[in-house]
């Protein structure tokens, strides 16, 4: 069966486990707060990178896959993400490092509060405080009116309204 040539192929499973070890021992790293930092090459946001050849070719590695790769012993899937228990991406201490999907790393982050994301008033886009949210849910009775008198007041679509009322918006209130 031919294989699709669309599928994402995964370079970490071409990076021979022996260069993990002879990676760590040449990574260069600070000591800090019990993180390890690279101190090497790092992308914009912070992620170390490791460029070799591998099999003829140019090749470039995230650190902490890598790290993570050689500590449980065999290379990460593509769909298996290398998550830090100490949300630091320039942090390769194997103990902070664990597998995990996308989903995984995503529960992660928002369970942190990293998403990146203003939420309720701090975020600048809203046009209600806290106060206006819960006075909302206050004023509903359910009606259809209700809903109408509520947007019109705080100048908001019935629709807003009733994510407010039903919890879906603003839900950490």
């Amino acid at each position: 069966m031919a294989q699709n040539a669309t599928a994402k192929t995964n370079r970490y499973t071409d990076f021979p486990l022996f260069l993990h070890k002879d990676h760590i021992r040449t990574v260069p790293y600070v000591a800090g707060d019990s993180c390890i930092l690279y101190q090497g090459h790092r992308y914009e946001k912070g992620y170390g990178r490791i460029c070799t050849h591998v099999q003829g070719r140019a090749r470039s590695y995230l650190v902490h896959r890598l790290i993570l790769s050689f500590k449980i012993g065999r290379p990460l899937q593509t769909d298996e993400c290398a998550c830090h228990t100490c949300d630091n991406p320039s942090c390769i201490r194997p103990e902070h490092l664990f597998v995990g999907s996308h989903k995984d790393n995503m529960r992660d982050m928002a369970k942190k509060k990293r998403t990146g994301v203003s939420i309720g008033s701090a975020n600048k886009a809203t046009k209600l405080s806290e106060e206006d949210v819960l006075e909302i849910r206050r004023c509903y009775d359910g009606s259809y009116g209700c809903i109408k008198k509520i947007g019109d007041r705080f100048k908001i679509s019935r629709n807003g309204v009733m994510r407010i009322v039903n919890r879906e918006y603003w839900t950490h209130l």
